[in-house]
This record gives structure tokens, C-alpha cells and sequence, in this order.
């Protein structure tokens, strides 16, 4: 974080006013499209710790 600081501190330098704060939510726009897309590819579709099995691999447990 220090290193970004440092690095963009100069993009910033004398922009003591607001008059651009707009640029501010194009990334983060992106980080939420970004953490979305995450969410759906990785961690949608499973299941959670501790959750029930599947109604049947529940029916076969029953029968052993």
C-alpha cells in the first residue's frame, strides 16, 4: 500500500480540489465486477462446511 502511495503521489500533487473526484469509481467499479465475477466462478455453486449431504447420498447412507 506504501508503494502505490508512493507512486501516484505525484498524479496527485497540487489537486487540492474535487473537481475530478469522478475518476475515483472507475476502479472501483471494476474491483466490484472483478469480486462478482470471482463470487460466481468460484464460490457460487458450493456447498458450505457443515452443510447436509445431497438428498441422495443421504438415501443411500440410509440403506447401508
Amino acid at each position: 500500500m506504501s508503494m502505490v502511495s508512493l507512486v501516484i503521489a505525484p498524479l496527485i500533487k497540487g489537486n487540492g480540489d474535487w473537481d475530478d473526484f469522478y475518476w475515483g469509481f472507475i476502479p472501483i467499479g471494476l474491483l466490484m465486477i472483478g469480486s462478482y465475477a470471482c463470487y460466481v466462478a468460484y464460490w457460487r455453486d458450493t456447498e458450505p462446511i457443515g452443510a447436509a449431504p445431497p438428498a441422495a447420498d443421504a438415501e443411500a447412507d440410509a440403506k447401508l
